[in-house]
C-alpha cells in the first residue's frame, strides 16, 4: 500500500479542511495516509481520522512565523521522499516546488485551494494583486509558485476557468481538473413569515462579513428577517459593535464543525459575500441541502454552481444597493428560490463522488 502524505503546515477552520476531511475518509481505504502539519488545535486534531497517522509539530511559536513552519514541516517530509511514497501538498507548496527544480527525487502532487489570478473574472479582477508569495488558503495565489507549478508532477484544480488559465497562460501539461465533492443530503424549503438568514465562513476581510451584517441590517424595517452568522476570526468584535443595537434580530454561533449539518432546517437563505474565493464550498454546500442562496456574480465558482442565476439569485459583487434589492427579492419571491435551488441540487451530479472522489482516487493509484 503506498504511502499518501498530506502536506499541510497550518490547518484554518475553512473550506480546506473540510476538503482535507473528505480526501482522507474517502483515500484511506486505498492508501496509508500521513499527515505533515503544525497545529496546538486539539479540535482539528480530533477531528482527523484515528487510522490517519499525524506528524505534528506541535509549536504555536514556530506557526505563527509561516515561512519557518513550511521549512519545519518541510524537514519532516524528507523521510517520504521515495518511491513508495506520494507528497499531495494542499497548502504552501512553494519549498515543495523548489526541491524540485533543484533536482530532489520524489512525487509531487498538488492540489490549488486558493484563488488564481484570473482575467476571466472581471468581478475578482479589482481585489487581486499579483502577490509574489501566497499567503493562505483564502488569498491568491502568488507569482512565484505560478512560475514553478511546471515542476510538479501533477497540478489538481478545482475549477474550469483556472484550468483554461493555467493552460494558456503557463502551458501546463500537467495540470488536472477536478471538482469537490458535494454530497447530496436533500432538504424541504417552504414559504414562512419570518425568514433566517445566514452568513458561514471565516471572519476576515475576503469573506467580507461586514458587508453581510451591515446590509441585512439595513432590510429589518422593510422584510421579516433575522440574521444568523456562523464563523470565528479577526472580524468578531467588529461585527458584534454593528449588531449592538438589535441583539433580538442578530446570532453569532462561532466556530461550528458541520454547520450545514447541524443548522440547514434553520437556513432559509445563504448569503455568499465573498470579495473573492475558491469554489467556495460553502455554496456547494447548501445546495446539497436545496437551500436557496444569494451570491455575488463572477466569484470563485459561482456561476457554474448556481448557472449564471438560474439556480440562485447574484448579486453585483461590492454593490450594498444590488445586494439588498436581491435578498428583498429572494425573501419576498421565496418560492422562486425555493424553485431554483431543486434546480441546483438536481446540477450538483457534476460534484458527485464518481465525478470528484473517484476521479482522484483512480489518478493517485495509477501515479
Amino acid at each position: 500500500m503506498k504511502n499518501l502524505i498530506f502536506f499541510y503546515p497550518t490547518i484554518y477552520n475553512d473550506g480546506l479542511k473540510k476538503t482535507f476531511e473528505l480526501y482522507t475518509k474517502y483515500l484511506k481505504k486505498n492508501f496509508k495516509i500521513i499527515i505533515i502539519t503544525n497545529t496546538s488545535n486539539n479540535k482539528v486534531l480530533k477531528s482527523i481520522s484515528p487510522e490517519v497517522k499525524v506528524i505534528n509539530v506541535n509549536n504555536v511559536f514556530l506557526s505563527k512565523i509561516k515561512f519557518i513552519n513550511e521549512i519545519i514541516c518541510l524537514t519532516k517530509a524528507f523521510k517520504f521522499f521515495e518511491e513508495n511514497s506520494i507528497i499531495f501538498s494542499l497548502d504552501k507548496h512553494f519549498y515543495l516546488l523548489m526541491l524540485k527544480f533543484l533536482g530532489f527525487k520524489f512525487k509531487l502532487i498538488l492540489r490549488i485551494p486558493n484563488p488564481i489570478y484570473n482575467p476571466f473574472s472581471l468581478a475578482e479582477t479589482k481585489f487581486i494583486n499579483k502577490k509574489i508569495f501566497t499567503k493562505n488558503p483564502g488569498s491568491v495565489l502568488g507569482l512565484l509558485d505560478l512560475k514553478f507549478l511546471k515542476y510538479s508532477d501533477k497540478v489538481i484544480v478545482y475549477s474550469k476557468n483556472h484550468y483554461r488559465f493555467l493552460k494558456k497562460n503557463y502551458n501546463l501539461n500537467n495540470i488536472e481538473f477536478i471538482r469537490n465533492y458535494f454530497p447530496k443530503y436533500n432538504g424541504k424549503k417552504k414559504t414562512k413569515k419570518k425568514y433566517n438568514i445566514f452568513f458561514v465562513g471565516r471572519l476576515v476581510e475576503s469573506k467580507d462579513p461586514i458587508f453581510f451584517l451591515v446590509n441585512s441590517l439595513k432590510l429589518i424595517k422593510h422584510i421579516n428577517i433575522s440574521i444568523h452568522i456562523i464563523g470565528d476570526g479577526i472580524l468578531f468584535k467588529k461585527l458584534i459593535k454593528i449588531s449592538k443595537n438589535f441583539k433580538r434580530k442578530v446570532k453569532f454561533y462561532g466556530f461550528v464543525n458541520d454547520p450545514f449539518k447541524k443548522y440547514n432546517k434553520r437556513m432559509d437563505l445563504l448569503c455568499l459575500t465573498s470579495k473573492y474565493d475558491g469554489t467556495p464550498n460553502v455554496l456547494g454546500e447548501a445546495v446539497s441541502y436545496k437551500i436557496p442562496c444569494l451570491a455575488p456574480r463572477g466569484v470563485g465558482c459561482v456561476n457554474e454552481i448556481l448557472n449564471n442565476g438560474k439556480f440562485g439569485n447574484l448579486y453585483k459583487p461590492g454593490n450594498s444597493l444590488n445586494f439588498k434589492n436581491m435578498l428583498s427579492t429572494s425573501i419576498k419571491n421565496y418560492q422562486d428560490a425555493i424553485e431554483k435551488s431543486k434546480k441546483a441540487y438536481k446540477n450538483l451530479e457534476k460534484h458527485s463522488e464518481k465525478n470528484t472522489l473517484k476521479k482522484l482516487s483512480r489518478l493517485l493509484e495509477n501515479f
